[in-house]
């Protein structure tokens, strides 16, 4: 019998490890159900999701456009999922993918906990978001297996607003790209290439901001450009539309754009200020004014000098970096004042200055001496200046003179 008693033996120890088998998958399955994790540590739930599909890109309160349903094949939408968030943003489910024509889900083992973030995002067949929705606040209690969760999808492809597409001409210096708002959006991705398929890109930067403000372009150049929205999970946007436009010809500014001189030799600066560093510009001269230098890139500096002065009041219109540059030589009619008018003196050496103001340096002017008991220096000039008149003898009586500066008579008394 002791083969009879092996095999038993067997038989009971075989039942027993079925038994344990089917107890640990049961409690298992039972787990699963309850709505727990694997380890027990956290509870879980499970949602029915339902998409209501916008064809705006931004909330309407117009109940006309609220679908049940989305024409997936008109709006390229290949397949849905949807992420789920706690409060702080940390992710903790993927639900689906799920066909586009289902319009709905069912997400599965949702850690359960207050202010839940459910996020769908309908994708094309290249995984390019152009729909996105979201809700908060979500509550995922433990033993509701099933909760229904309603979220609104809106267009996420950024419209372009400014410039119009193939626009021409535009302002250089001032390059503004401007989109509508999208929903959810947190930020947008700007990107502009030379070229269509964007092989050589320009600028790849993002603004929370619906306008930007590109830096200074090249001149006359074609330049492409498309929008991205961005959300806070840093989910991106399909693409928008790509628009072209050429830049403007270099658009320079001077300063200033007139001026009045009156004398051989004078001379002043002119600025240059272009958009951009490779702008090319050049002047013009006239046969009595010298500039310096004559041509440039950027911005700078255009020294002009009066060469030579011909002594008559005229005018010359020149051209620097292509705008309009006027000097005007006022060689009119001279007037003078002099001041002191008179003045006393006691004794050998007295000197004192008599100031001559002239309209302009252009002026010419002299001076006349009577006498011999005192000098003046110098005794011709132009232009606004001192005279120095210095007695050379004191008679010790009392005598005067009256001589002429600058054609305005001046006394002397001793």
């Amino acid at each position: 019998m002791p083969g009879m008693i092996d095999w038993l033996r067997l038989r009971g120890f075989c039942l027993s490890l079925i038994l344990l088998c089917l107890t640990l998958l049961s409690s298992s399955c039972g787990d699963d159900q309850q709505g727990s994790l694997s380890d027990g540590s956290e509870k879980t739930a499970s949602a029915n999701l339902t998409i209501r599909w916008h064809d705006t890109s931004v909330v309407q309160d117009l109940a006309p456009i609220r679908a049940a349903s989305l024409d997936c094949q008109a709006g390229g939408v290949e397949q849905v999922v949807c992420e789920v968030y706690d409060a702080a943003g940390n992710w903790l489910v993927t639900g689906g993918p799920w066909a586009c024509q289902a319009g709905s889900g069912r997400i599965e083992r949702i850690p359960v906990g207050q202010d839940r973030i459910f996020v769908v995002l309908a994708e094309d067949d290249l995984g390019n978001i152009r729909y996105r929705g979201e809700t908060t606040g979500v509550s995922i209690e433990a033993g509701q297996n099933t909760q229904a969760v309603v979220i609104d999808a809106y267009l996420f492809i950024s419209t372009l607003s400014v410039p119009e597409n193939a626009a021409q001409d535009v302002d250089l210096s001032a390059v503004s790209l401007e989109w509508e708002l999208v929903e959810n959006a947190d930020e947008y991705l700007v990107q502009v290439a030379k070229d269509v398929d964007f092989e050589t890109i320009t600028i790849n930067e993002t603004t929370p901001a619906t306008v930007y403000a590109a830096p200074p372009l090249e001149p006359l150049t074609e330049y492409f450009w498309k929008i991205s929205a961005v959300d806070m999970q840093a989910n991106t946007g399909a693409d928008s539309e790509v628009r072209s436009f050429v830049t403007s010809d270099c658009t320079n500014t001077i300063s200033p754009t007139s001026q009045s001189v009156d004398n051989r030799g004078d001379a002043y600066d002119v600025t240059v200020s272009t958009p951009y560093s490779g702008c090319e510009w050049s002047t013009s001269e006239s046969d009595w004014l010298k500039l310096s230098p004559i041509s440039g890139s950027g911005s700078g500096t255009v020294r002009v000098v009066v060469f030579p002065n011909f002594g008559a009041a005229r005018s010359a219109t020149i051209t620097i970096a292509g705008q309009t540059h006027t000097v005007n030589q006022e060689e009119g009619p001279c007037t003078y004042t002099i001041s002191p008018a008179s003045q006393s003196v006691s004794k050998d050496g007295d000197a004192y200055d008599v100031t001559v103001s002239a309209t302009h340096r252009g002026c010419e002017w002299s001076t006349s001496e009577s006498d011999d008991w005192f000098s003046l220096s110098p005794t011709s000039g132009s232009g606004s200046g001192i005279v120095r008149v210095t007695v050379l003898a004191y008679s010790g009586v009392a005598r005067s003179a009256t001589i002429t500066i600058a054609g305005q008579p001046h006394t002397i008394n001793q």
